[in-house]
């Protein structure tokens, strides 16, 4: 006659199944649950996505036109290699229309210039100033001073990288021309350095980052999109200079901008950022790709 288990050893071998089951339901089936939950959610977060473009596309079909005809004209006048001054009339025209629609959209101009931090930096000041005779950066609030630390330093990084990549590709590519615009011609540099800020790098800022985030928002609904199709616009619109070098820095300008621009919305901040790009890549020998093609080269 076969010999039964004792209480205590049934409660072992109970205690032993549960942690059994238990264990698979944890790795095994619950795992299995979770994956399915897991692709449950994302393909019903594709296919919102999906219908969410096709509305989209529907919606803004004559919208996704005007991006195309207004950013793609460079595309155009790509085959014309000697077109004088249609640079700065399709800047003049791509600039009326831009200020135009955003005038009326009753946009506030002091806030779009200042942007987030330089606001709140202003709202914090007064606050301070309302408290205080004596304000002083060191009685700045620490916030208020790592704000201002962290766009310093981020636009210096960026700023030190745009000289020694200048620096390095001038040297590659034409090097007969590092520092031969302020050596051999220093009164039209000065011109430059100071017409350049007002002339083309405010009329493009506005173009490029205050119209067209605003504009092409419904086209461009997530901070990735926007980035990728403002920069390509950005350097398609230097194909007119008939070489690769100033599409290519364009793009890659064009990120850092825009990015700037998505952190910060200021106006000011990337204006002052695309004048100091321009002056130096027009210092150390680079401008002129940025300028040989306007001249019909």
């Amino acid at each position: 006659m076969a010999r039964g288990f004792s209480n205590g050893q049934k409660n072992t071998i109970f205690k032993r199944n549960l942690a059994v089951i238990g264990a698979d339901a944890k790795f095994g089936y619950g795992r299995r649950l979770r994956l399915a939950a897991w692709g449950a959610r994302l393909g019903g977060c594709l296919q919102g996505d999906v219908m969410t473009l096709g509305r989209i596309s529907q919606k803004n079909r004559w919208l996704l036109i005007e991006m195309l005809v207004l950013f793609g004209t460079p595309f155009v006048v790509f085959s014309v290699k000697s077109h004088g001054g249609l640079l700065f009339g399709l800047l003049f025209v791509a600039l009326l229309y831009a200020v135009v629609w955003l005038m009326r959209q009753k946009i506030d101009w002091q806030q779009e210039w200042a942007g987030r931090w330089m606001a709140s930096t202003t709202m914090s000041a007064t606050t301070m100033s309302a408290n205080s005779s004596a304000t002083t950066p060191a009685t700045m609030p620490a916030s208020m001073r790592a704000v201002r630390r962290r766009i310093i330093c981020g636009m210096g990084w960026r700023l030190a990288l745009v000289v020694v990549a200048s620096a390095a590709l001038t040297q590659l590519l034409v090097p007969e021309r590092f520092l031969s615009f302020p050596r051999l011609a220093t009164v039209q540099w000065m011109a430059v350095m100071t017409l350049y800020p007002i002339l083309s790098a405010l009329p493009q800022e506005v173009i490029f980052r205050s119209f067209f985030f605003r504009r092409y928002q419904s086209l461009f609904p997530t901070n990735v999109s926007m980035l990728v199709a403002n920069s390509l616009a950005f350097g398609v619109t230097h194909l007119i200079f008939h070489n690769w070098i100033a599409p290519t820095l364009s793009v890659v300008a064009g990120v850092m901008l825009a990015r700037a621009y998505q952190q910060h919305r200021s106006l000011g901040l990337v204006w002052a950022e695309h004048a100091l790009y321009g002056c130096i890549v027009f210092t150390i020998g680079l401008g002129w790709f940025f300028y040989h093609g306007s001249n019909g080269g």
